[in-house]
């Protein structure tokens, strides 16, 4: 009797149901609808705090894993049964997540801004997790079913009793929900302290007590979405890992600022993870739904429902700092999810995009043509490993191989003072074939065609980054430092003036500005980026030998900064994400990605010559466009 459910999970968990292609549509559709319906409820959450405490819960998910541990230790501990446990659980939810985390956690910390509370959300994230680790248990637990086993047969379709159950359940409370906040004066009045608390305090409004109801009625859906999806995933103490990260994305989804936005978008994403899974790849489902958030980010940046009815503040102020927050959770948390593999792509994404962006200031920022700069990733490569295999520590490797790239950007700089565009272009190409010719050649120094084996992996602050997840983090916190220099750079006089260079060198002449020297600038810190991120593929690899470092590095680069968007601050991080994930994308096709890149680097060329990073600031342009 329980064929259903195992049918069910088996959907969930990326294999294609039984049956035809209809019924598997509905089986998918109604199995998707269920964990979205679960999705929305955490992600409604969110956007609940945040409207009403400005708080960006990212122990969520753990608030999600905890109440099940709740029910099994009252059924198991003390002998209740089901419907008490689950009584217990939500009272010990409401004081726990609830109040106490409203007055212990969030309101000590929410006069000292935003970044402390998220960090400590973090903290209480890792301590309800290890907590049910080390004092209940590390294993799956089973979880006892609300509704009994059982399928119902529609239109060919095997459809769980338990999917319909979840549905309907979270659907009710959903819907009530909405009522409440919509049609009660003590809805409103928690609406009227999320738009404006000033306001809602001249108007008599108690506006803490209102804030302490946001927060318990956020344990009391979370609880709820504890209960529904503990019998279909079982209860274990990591559940709070994946689920969060995903609710987080419908809330981003559907839009941020706004509850009903958060849950269409928990709905959304329910489905789209589902399809997915089930039709495009199982091993790169949460890929599918990071997809997903780049494209609402880029084409809807606050959210796909925005403006379409809001029980909060305006989205336009906050688009900004949560779409912020949303890109730092999946940096930080997406590789948590994921095995080995995956997380050396990671790891190569944050690698390649620290060279683009190197590029990116050369080409989009001062507008020189350059097809050296996977040259200038193999030299940093080999001075790292010829350093490190010596002995020698990785921060001396960075620096040689930095100031190698810096003079050799600097002699490279020289016949951009003679000439533009096409002809620089084949005098870089012939700069990087150079360099490939030498280290292939040079095998005294290099190894030749046999490459340098066994380069070590840094220790950082006394700590080893041998394992794969921590030199992760250590290749993001690189990226982090550059993408921060780069800035404070752009935002200097020296940024203007590469921005003048590019746009036209005669008038930035005639404004005084020594085009002559900003050329060479250009060349040199883009090269030296370049170089500091071939530092780091090195180790990353921990094997190099030149052919990696050949011509097609440095047109993939340059691709991935015309992709992104040449000149945009971001776009080599978009452009490097495509360009990393693509492949594993499009496995499918046996080595035709190659050409599905080509036909969108073609595209992109025709129809948004700003890059996908261009889109938002058309469609911003047309709203103020049409505005006027």
């Amino acid at each position: 009797d329980r064929e259903g459910d195992r049918e069910s999970r088996r959907v969930a968990a990326g294999g294609r149901p039984a049956g035809g292609r209809m019924s598997d549509v509905l089986q998918l559709l109604l199995a998707g609808l269920a964990t979205g319906a679960i999705y929305a409820l955490a992600a409604a959450g969110f956007a609940l705090l945040w409207q009403t405490a400005r708080t960006i819960n990212f122990a969520q998910g753990e608030f999600v894993m905890l109440p099940a541990f709740f029910v099994l230790a009252g059924t198991e501990w003390l002998g209740l049964p089901l419907g008490l446990a689950i009584l217990l659980a939500l009272v010990l939810a409401l004081l726990v997540l609830g109040f106490l985390f409203k007055r212990a956690i969030v309101d000590p910390l929410l006069s000292q801004g935003v970044l402390p509370v998220v960090i400590a959300t973090i903290a209480v994230g890792i301590l309800l997790k290890e907590s049910v680790k080390e004092f209940y248990s590390a294993e799956a637990q089973p979880f006892p079913s609300l509704v009994p086993g059982g399928t119902l047969d529609l239109a060919g379709a095997v459809l769980s009793l338990q999917d319909i159950a979840v549905l309907a359940v979270a659907g009710l409370a959903i819907l009530a929900m909405q009522l409440f906040l919509g049609r009660t004066r003590l809805g409103r009045m928690m609406q009227a302290t999320a738009q404006n608390p000033e306001v809602a305090v001249i108007l008599g409004i108690p506006t803490r007590r209102m804030v302490l109801y946001t927060f318990l009625l956020n344990a009391a859906l979370v609880t709820l979405a504890s209960i529904l999806i503990s019998p279909v995933y079982l209860a274990k103490f990591d559940n709070g890992e994946t689920l969060g990260l995903i609710a987080f994305i419908a809330a981003i989804v559907g839009g941020f600022n706004q509850i009903r936005g958060a849950i269409a978008g928990g709905f959304l994403v329910g489905v789209v993870d589902n399809f997915g899974a089930a039709y495009l790849s199982s091993d790169y489902r949460t890929g599918i739904l990071l997809l997903l958030l780049i494209a609402v980010i880029l084409l809807r940046p606050h959210g796909l429902w925005a403006g379409r009815g809001t029980h909060g503040m305006s989205a336009g102020r906050l688009a900004g700092p949560a779409i912020g927050l949303a890109v730092a959770m999946l940096l930080l948390l997406l590789p948590l999810t994921l095995r080995g593999y995956g997380i050396y792509l990671m790891s190569l994404w944050a690698v390649l995009t620290i060279a683009a962006m190197g590029l990116n200031l050369t080409l989009g920022y001062a507008g020189q043509v350059s097809l050296a700069q996977g040259a200038f990733v193999g030299i940093g490569a080999y001075a790292a490993a010829l350093l490190t295999t010596a002995g020698w520590p990785l921060a001396l490797g960075m620096a040689v191989g930095v100031g190698l790239g810096l003079v050799v950007g600097w002699l490279l700089g020289y016949p951009a003072l003679r000439v533009q565009h096409h002809y620089l272009a084949f005098v870089t190409l012939g700069a990087n074939t150079l360099v490939f010719l030498v280290l292939r050649n040079e095998d005294w120094l290099t190894g030749g065609v046999y490459g340098i084996p066994a380069i070590p992996r840094p220790r950082v602050f006394g700590l080893p980054t041998d394992d794969p997840l921590v030199f992760y983090y250590f290749c993001l916190a690189m990226l982090l430092l550059v993408t921060l220099a780069l800035g404070l750079l752009l935002r200097s006089p020296w940024g203007r003036a590469f921005e003048a260079l590019r746009e036209n060198p005669v008038r930035a002449e005639s404004l005084g500005i020594d085009t002559r020297r900003y050329t060479l600038l250009a060349f040199a810190i883009g090269s030296a980026v370049g170089s500091l991120a071939g530092t780091v593929y090195a180790p990353l690899v921990q094997y190099i030998d030149p052919y990696p470092f050949a011509l097609g590095l440095s047109l993939n680069l340059l691709l991935m900064v015309v992709v992104g968007g040449s000149g945009r601050f971001f776009g080599p991080w978009l452009g490097a994400a495509i360009a990393v994930l693509l492949p594993e994308w499009l496995r499918f096709s046996e080595g035709l990605y190659l050409i599905f890149y080509a036909v969108l680097v073609i595209l992109v060329l025709l129809f948004l010559p700003g890059g996908l990073m261009g889109i938002a600031a058309r469609l911003r342009g047309g709203r103020r466009s049409v505005a006027g």
